[in-house]
């Protein structure tokens, strides 16, 4: 299968003053805000958040940091105008440890400060979240916790059936139409990877699906 679309090759991302970008986990970023074409969110050497703009993927701002300590990657997602406009970032700090803490950026410039999210959540890895719907965290006890809203003090529950163990950063999409539902997924402690939907809307299938192994065949 062929294309006339090529990539053109790795170029470490620039910095138009301060330090280059050096981070031991993998990098977060989000398209099409606030007027920049991408907003780039990393861990850095020193724990701190830090992050970089670009309006044409060649011309960028410069390392800024945001504060907060943390030993995990970020989750990251662009708002709209009718629900959290702007950037929002989510890290899993150290202090207190394992305490989730949210951030905002209105225009990609500046970021507002951190604040934590509550509802008792206590992660052992990168939590990850979606625009209109849920954040999940692996637990202490390996468990997946979700919180079903991300404005309020609601609590984290086990996310049903609550039989997979992971101590690894999770992922999380929402997919639109037909009907609106959201996806997660996780890696065992047996390295395999797993998959549960949620539907957030009537769909002509049962809600929840539970979990399944994606395995070849």
């Amino acid at each position: 299968m062929g294309s006339s679309l090529l990539w053109d090759g790795w170029n470490e991302v620039p910095s138009a003053s301060g330090p280059l970008g050096q981070t031991n986990v993998g990098p977060a970023a989000v398209g099409n805000t606030s007027g920049f074409s991408v907003v780039l969110i990393a861990q850095g050497l020193d724990r701190a958040v830090w992050f970089n703009t670009t309006h044409d993927g060649q011309n960028w701002s410069g390392w800024k940091s945001i504060g907060l300590q943390t030993d995990f990657a970020l989750s990251v997602i662009r708002g709209s105008d009718e629900l959290r406009a702007g950037v929002w970032v989510w890290a899993t700090g150290t202090n207190p440890p394992g305490h989730i803490f949210q951030n905002q950026s209105v225009d990609g410039r500046s970021f507002g400060g951190w604040s934590e999210l509550g509802g008792g959540g206590v992660a052992i890895a990168a939590p990850a979240t979606t625009l209109r719907g849920h954040i999940l965290v692996p637990g202490t006890d390996k468990r997946i916790y979700i919180k079903k809203s991300l404005v309020d003090d609601s609590p984290f529950t086990i996310l049903p059936p609550g039989n997979l163990l992971t101590t690894q950063g999770l992922c999380l999409v929402q997919y639109l139409g037909p009907g609106i539902y959201e996806v997660a997924f996780a890696v065992s402690t047996n390295q395999k990877i797993f998959q549960n939907i949620y539907f957030t809307q009537t769909f002509p299938c049962r809600r929840g699906s539970g979990l399944r192994s994606l395995e070849a065949g």
